[in-house]
């Protein structure tokens, strides 16, 4: 591990680390930011595109039912949950946008404040996604211990 000498490290006006960008990291960051809100822009037209058509679903269901059999689940359940995915999936995208947007304003102004306020919302991209990924481990577990569940009270009846 590399000693650290207190008497070199700089700190800004109220005492804080300061921490600098060179140019390499900078040019890293201005495209990183660039693709990202590409990837974004991308997403939010896609959620824009699954809620319009979950939205349909729902409201012409009984229309369609009228055509198609869709099984034993109707077709405005599935228009529910399409537009739940969009609503859940709306959060990381804005995320992104915002902290894109945010760390390409920080470059172009130079300013530190800002580009804290990128990392801010890259935390809250990273938060909100390993949030998500607990969620869904936790229901893929419980869903085992229903079906072994499940299972095992069908094997007692056969």
């Amino acid at each position: 591990m590399e000693n650290i000498n207190p008497e070199k490290i700089e700190t800004n006006e109220i005492g804080q680390i300061s921490l600098k960008i060179n140019y390499v990291g900078e040019t890293l960051l201005k495209s990183a930011a660039q693709w990202g809100q590409f990837i974004a822009v991308i997403n939010f037209i896609s959620i824009g595109f699954l809620a319009v058509v979950s939205i349909l679903m729902i409201f012409l269901s009984s229309t369609l039912q009228e055509y198609q059999d869709f099984g034993e689940y109707p077709i405005a359940i599935i228009g529910v949950a399409y537009l739940v995915m969009s609503i859940i999936y709306f959060f990381p995208t804005y995320f992104l946008s915002r902290a894109c947007s945010r760390a390409k304003d920080a470059i172009l102004k130079r300013d530190e404040n800002i580009l804290a306020k990128a990392f801010e919302s890259l935390k809250n991209l990273s938060l909100f996604t390993g949030v998500m990924i607990i969620l869904s481990l936790l229901f893929i577990v419980f869903m085992i211990v229903i079906m072994v569940f499940f299972i095992g009270t069908l094997a007692a009846f056969m």
